[in-house]
């Protein structure tokens, strides 16, 4: 026992070492991926706790493996293994324990590789979403409206005249501002009633999202008004509320026979209902999310009271231009010191730079999962050889006697492959049934959205028997060449 066990540390030793070595490996590339995205990543590394720890566990998982074995191996009578000789072995139980072990190793492997294939394919469609609007050659400013809102007039005096002389500004096609940035927050949630509308029950009660924006916004970020108008210099305080809604507000709160534009919301006590005027494409609120109900105002219909009665707050000034996106940045800089000089000029970003840095984290988690997808399929490929050639070698000495009796090699290639692919498709039909199970138990711990789920299911469980087959080929190459004579001498 104490001879079979140290052998089983050594490996627990070489293998916690290698794995050391490739932790540091991927550490290295995550470092230079956290610098670049966040500007930090210098103090992850390996440490001496972590070390010791990730090699022990190694050991103690060798050890722990080759405890029955060892076991049996101890109580195993020296004359019967000396008579048996290479029939050693060989039982029909050990057959059995073996061919357990090919199964298991297969259904946990392909659970492995399915579930990390689909949180990639996941990620990777969030990062190439359509976002319901173009980010190229998009500038984002944010601008600090002061406690007091510039003395209750800063429609009037900062947001539309910084928009109008950005619009006049050479190489500028649009500009606009939105009190919430998309892609990077949610706005307030509202839930005002529909004119003729039955409210909603207490435990279905709809909300959506509520957004300020003024006439030039939706033009800056290139979201086409669908139906109706946008906002434009009618829309005062003074005159009819008006709103625009997207296509999700319009799924989501009216029947198909139902005129958006012909709808209002019900407005406080002595004010006009609030009209919509027009529809909007979706944008999105979130990366992770399709776009929800959202419901857009104009600032211009702001109220002096209402624009004073608010503390410190920001919005986001978009300009969208033909010419390189930063070259305008001096003329921003320099028209907004004209217009309002208390107010600071933030660091201007473009919308690319901005949507980097909202999905570094899925990029991340899209890079990690690659890899754990890769390691999945390799660990499939050494367990699934290792596990078949230990199962050829074991019946040497059978194949011998079959190569003796008259069985071709092709035959012999052949029964091998046959027993292979069985006990690779019972694996994959456990690995598949056990998938579907723990479908919900994961869905809940982490995001998988993907339309053809059950393709890419389907072409992963078609790659694992591919990579089984392909792990067999050496096992039953080897089998076909055994030399009969060989086999048979020692017994």
């Amino acid at each position: 026992m104490r001879q079979l066990l140290v052998e089983n540390a050594l490996l627990g030793a070489l293998g916690g070492g290698a794995g050391l070595l490739l932790a540091g490996a991927l550490l290295t590339a995550m470092k230079v991926f956290l610098a670049h995205a966040f500007m930090r990543g210098g103090n992850i590394q390996l440490n001496v706790h972590v070390t010791a720890v990730t090699l022990c566990v190694g050991i103690l998982s060798s050890i722990s493996a080759g405890l029955i074995p060892a076991w049996r191996a101890a109580k195993t009578a020296p004359n019967h293994v000396l008579k048996s000789g290479i029939t050693a072995g060989t039982s029909q139980k050990q057959y059995e324990i073996r061919a357990s072990f090919v199964v298991i190793q297969i259904a946990l492997s392909l659970i492995l590789v399915v579930f990390s294939g689909l949180l990639l394919l996941t990620l990777h469609g969030m990062l190439h979403t359509d976002f319901g609007f173009n980010p190229q050659h998009l500038l984002a400013l944010q601008v600090n409206i002061p406690s007091g809102g510039l003395k209750g007039r800063y429609v009037k005096s900062l947001l539309e005249p910084l928009e109008q002389r950005a619009q006049a500004m050479p190489g500028v096609i649009a500009a606009g501002f939105i009190d919430e940035m998309p892609m990077v927050g949610y706005g307030s949630a509202w839930s005002k009633h529909i004119v003729g509308q039955p409210p909603d029950p207490p435990n279905r009660e709809r909300f959506s999202e509520t957004r300020s924006v003024t006439a030039g916004y939706f033009s800056a970020l290139g979201v086409a008004v669908v139906r109706g108008r946008s906002f434009g210099p009618q829309d005062t305080p003074k005159s009819q509320p008006v709103a625009i809604v997207n296509e999700a507000w319009v799924k989501e709160f009216l029947t198909a026979n139902q005129d958006p534009l012909a709808q209002a919301f019900q407005n406080r006590p002595g004010r006009s209902n609030i009209a919509i005027v027009g529809v909007a494409r979706d944008v999105r609120q979130s990366a992770r999310e399709k776009a929800r109900p959202e419901i857009d105002f104009p600032f211009s219909q702001l109220s002096q009271e209402l624009q004073g009665d608010v503390g410190s707050f920001n919005v986001t000034f978009f300009v969208r231009t033909a010419a390189p996106t930063m070259s305008i940045v001096p003329q921003l800089r320099e028209t907004l010191r004209d217009i309002a000089p208390t107010v600071a000029f933030q660091t201007p970003a473009t919308m690319n730079e901005v949507l980097n840095g909202t999905l570094v984290n899925n990029r991340m988690e899209s890079w990690l999962f690659g890899v754990f997808a890769g390691i999945a399929v390799l660990l499939a490929v050494i367990g699934i050889y290792g596990l078949l050639m230990q199962e050829v070698t074991s019946r040497t000495r059978d194949i011998g006697v079959r190569m003796a009796l008259g069985a071709t090699r092709s035959k012999i290639a052949q029964t091998v492959l046959t027993r292979i692919a069985l006990l690779t498709g019972i694996g994959l039909g456990a690995g598949v049934l056990l998938t579907l199970l723990l479908r919900r138990v994961v869905s809940s711990v982490l995001i998988i959205q993907h339309k053809n789920e059950s393709v890419v299911i389907a072409a992963l469980v078609v790659l694992m028997a591919f990579v089984g087959l392909l792990a067999a080929f050496v096992p039953a190459r080897r089998a076909a060449k055994v030399d009969p004579m060989v086999a048979l001498r020692y017994e």
